[in-house]
């Protein structure tokens, strides 16, 4: 699923910004996405691809990020999704009510352990009040969890790292945490969720978070997997384009690296 919006043509300022970014972005990113998509065009195929780099050494990254200090794997998304049932639902014999978009990376969530890092909320839920009844919307209570959501690009040995927060009801039923932005000013605007950790925790607090995100790096580091700046993200690649669909909806002349190496099918 992109997040990323960028409109209009290019002015001779946008040419400039878009010079300097090319410089900041490693080769072997550029490199590893036009190996992937020879045609320049972003394409589902590579999700459908069963030839990936990550399919031998998956199993090994989720249980070393696993085996992480002060934090817990509480979320895990295979690129090819996973089905979800209502609770009470046996999915053994029932089908699921949803199953997610297959996408083009593998998406852990990583919470830090301590109360610091837990908040209480509420969330909308469907509840049946006596047997037989329509279900009704319900506010329900929430557990909610602050740490690390982590991207690992399918398409090429690349990763993303960002804070992120994911609540959970009595029921199980929970929020999806995401790479991309889920959490939003008043305005609209797009939060800058570490600035926003900044004024909500105390320095130990947000230094723990960043311990936490530099301890995944070098986990993933170890298998090969770079974790990718920001900046780098938002590169357009030139010549590279979406897919006509995707190309509605983003109105960018070429694709940035965010979307060639982290995106879902639907």
């Amino acid at each position: 699923m992109f997040r990323m919006g960028w409109n209009g043509a290019l002015s001779g300022e946008s040419v400039m910004r878009e010079k300097r970014q090319k410089a900041e972005c490693g080769p072997d990113v550029l490199d590893a996405i036009r190996s992937a998509y020879p045609d320049n065009i972003v394409t589902d195929d590579v999700v459908f691809d069963e030839d990936s780099y990550y399919d031998g050494i998956r199993d090994e990254v989720r249980a070393a990020l696993s085996r992480i200090g002060e934090a817990d794997l509480v979320y895990d998304r295979p690129p090819e999704g996973i089905p979800h049932w209502e609770d009470g639902a046996d999915p053994d014999e029932d089908p699921p009510t949803w199953v997610e978009d297959p996408s083009s990376y593998d998406l852990l969530f990583l919470a830090l352990r301590g109360k610091p890092f837990e908040f209480e909320g509420e969330m909308e839920e469907e509840d049946v009040l006596e047997e037989g009844d329509e279900p009704v919307m319900a506010l329900v209570p929430t557990v909610g969890h602050i740490g690390c959501a982590v991207g690992i690009s399918i398409v090429a040995p690349f990763a993303v790292i960002r804070f992120t927060e994911m609540e959970v009801t009595e029921s199980g039923w929970n929020t999806l945490p995401d790479i991309w932005p889920r959490m939003f000013n008043l305005d609209g605007s797009e939060l800058d969720v570490e600035a926003h950790y900044e004024v909500l925790f105390l320095e130990e607090g947000i230094n723990a978070l960043r311990d936490l995100r530099e301890r995944t790096a070098k986990v993933l580091q170890e298998f090969g997997i770079r974790v990718l700046s920001e900046q780098e993200l938002g590169v357009p690649v030139p010549r590279l384009k979406p897919e006509p669909e995707r190309n509605a909806m983003l109105q960018r002349k070429f694709a940035t690296v965010g979307d060639a190496l982290f995106f879902q099918t639907a």
